[in-house]
């Protein structure tokens, strides 16, 4: 997890070197319950309430010192690959647990903080920034209780610095404040698990990053966020019809298709049908009564060419045979005209027409074009 807490510079605590660059002490953090506030996924602000126990405190004391000093939070931890980017100082190197008499329950952390960037010093002076922001990486161990009167929800352990920023003063009344006047000490911040924004709450203000949203400036923002999420549900809901709609259209099409394919199949089945009964009588006329059913069209075409000629027809072209075919039929029917001549041949063409032979046919094309032949 990742923790951003706040300090007020005050105008005591602000020294000039010789050479320009800005020293500020500041009690950068302490002992006992610190509240947190968070921004949950509904939108929501809520807050939590982490324990940090003096040993913790304590052990945390040697990761403060020589931590880089930004202008506000970055959106990344910062480390050897971005430190000359965000880079505008740095801690000394003597943070020092105190006691201080105006608050004696708690343990704080004091140290000295060097700013040598010109626009962050001209921003301090001006009063435009006055908060330090750690930021740090910790374990929550999950366990609630009491601590010096005061209930907590979870404790800080391994605590872990990373950098101190400075940031926009952020928020009204004396939450998250260091003062030196006598008045209680109150630190709190912000609880992040995956990005580092600023949030503070007041007793009637929210800030981000330094910018103030009132509470009816945010139950605006949410009510246009649940806006948006309705007109979004509607936006899907019509998305949701046009796709079923689309869909129905599709099928449709598809069937259609089908039909379209079915039909031409059965326009291309008769036509198969018709050629094929024309090629066996006109086979029949020469060949006789001979079964042809289970030959192929070419086939037939051979026999009938062989019956009249020993032309080799091995690697001869599909208009070889046809040409010779159509020439051996055309010569069966000048000597069918002569009954003498026709001889056997008549007598085939007679007992071709006893059969069914459109029904073999039929028969044969179908089963050639259930096996792809056709």
């Amino acid at each position: 997890m990742f923790n951003n807490d706040f300090i007020e510079v005050q105008n005591d605590q602000i020294d000039f070197q010789d050479s320009g660059f800005l020293n500020v002490l500041a009690n950068v953090t302490r002992t006992g319950v610190f509240t947190y506030t968070r921004m949950s996924p509904d939108g929501t602000i809520e807050t939590i309430r982490q324990l940090r126990l003096p040993e913790d405190v304590e052990s945390s004391m040697e990761t403060l010192v020589g931590i880089p000093v930004t202008n506000n939070h970055p959106e990344e931890l910062v480390s050897t690959e971005n430190a000359s980017e965000y880079l505008i100082g740095m801690s000394s190197d003597r943070p020092k647990m105190i006691k201080l008499d105006t608050d004696p329950t708690h343990d704080y952390i004091q140290q000295k903080i060097t700013i040598f960037d010109e626009e962050a010093i001209e921003e301090i002076k001006a009063g435009t920034k006055r908060e330090l922001s750690l930021g740090y990486t910790l374990d929550l161990e999950e366990a609630s209780g009491e601590w010096e009167g005061r209930a907590y929800d979870c404790i800080q352990r391994n605590i872990r610095y990373n950098h101190l920023s400075l940031v926009k003063k952020g928020r009204a009344g004396e939450l998250c404040k260091l003062q030196l006047d006598g008045k209680e000490v109150n630190l709190d911040g912000v609880s992040s698990d995956n990005v580092l924004t600023n949030i503070n709450v007041g007793e009637d203000m929210l800030n981000i990053d330094g910018v103030e949203f009132t509470e009816e400036k945010v139950k605006s923002l949410l009510s246009e966020v649940n806006s948006t999420k309705e007109e979004l549900a509607k936006v899907t809901a019509n998305l949701d019809s046009a796709t079923a709609k689309l869909d129905v259209f599709e099928e449709k099409a598809k069937a259609d298709e089908n039909a379209k394919a079915v039909a031409n199949d059965a326009v291309e089945f008769k036509a198969a049908v018709k050629e094929r009964v024309a090629l066996e009588k006109s086979a029949s006329k020469v060949l006789g009564e001979v079964a042809l059913d289970e030959m192929s069209d070419r086939e037939i075409k051979e026999k009938v060419i062989a019956s009249v000629s020993e032309v080799a027809l091995d690697g001869k072209s599909d208009a070889y045979v046809d040409a010779r075919f159509d020439m051996v039929l055309e010569s069966n029917v000048d000597a069918a005209n002569d009954s003498a001549a026709i001889g056997k041949g008549t007598m085939a063409a007679k007992n071709t027409d006893k059969e069914d032979v459109v029904a073999k046919a039929k028969a044969a094309a179908w089963e050639r074009m259930q096996k792809g032949e056709l």
